[in-house]
């Protein structure tokens, strides 16, 4: 789009009607669709990965690979035609 001001968002039909948790960068524009709203994953690696770099903690780090690990086997499990995790894999990651 040439511009994300709300008068333009309001003409895509999708969101005007969407009910849903919207997903999105923090646009403020966004925030006037959906029922709720939600942090887009890449942005939250970004702030762990700053994280990491800019006090040294370990933790920011663990959850990076976590996130990541956890994207790559939800990607092979859609491969394989699945459509959730497996019940036993829901349980608290070992890491933390």
């Amino acid at each position: 789009m040439k511009s994300k001001a709300i008068d333009a968002l309001r003409k895509i039909s999708f969101l005007e009607k969407f009910t849903g948790i919207l997903i999105h960068d923090h646009e403020t524009a966004l925030y006037h669709f959906g029922t709720d709203h939600g942090e887009c994953n890449v942005h939250i690696l970004r702030y762990l990965r700053k994280n990491t770099e800019e006090t040294g903690h370990e933790w920011s780090g663990k959850m990076k690979g976590f996130f990541c690990e956890m994207n790559r086997e939800r990607k092979e499990l859609i491969v394989q035609g699945e459509h959730s995790f497996p019940e036993e894999t829901l349980g608290t990651p070992a890491i933390f």
